[in-house]
């Protein structure tokens, strides 16, 4: 089974073909948009409660790559996590983006 999580940038662009269409009216558009932000905060924050400093976790860099790490700070909208490589290049990253690995 393939993990695969709805970004609000597909959503807005889906909401945007509908309404191009005529099948979608701009009240609904808007409660739309508000029920999939609502939904986002709320992964963000059931994450970012489950994260300590210290854990290990991995997550895809900005190239697609995954990568591994170990939390560093958890900030009230991101994580720093400390890359795993020679180099430790520290990483800010949204807790719903995080995967903890043991």
């Amino acid at each position: 089974m393939m993990d695969t999580k709805v970004t609000f940038e597909d959503v807005m662009a889906y909401l945007t073909l509908a309404a191009g269409m005529g099948q979608l009216d701009r009240g609904k558009r808007e409660q739309i948009v508000g029920m999939v932000r609502f939904a986002q905060e709320r992964d963000q924050a059931v994450a970012r409660s489950t994260l300590r400093v210290g854990m290990r976790v991995e997550f895809k860099d900005k190239y697609g790559m995954k990568a591994l790490g170990i939390i560093q700070k958890v900030n009230p909208k991101n994580v720093d996590v400390k890359e795993g490589s020679p180099a430790g290049r520290i990483w800010r990253c949204p807790p719903a983006m995080l995967k903890v690995v043991g």
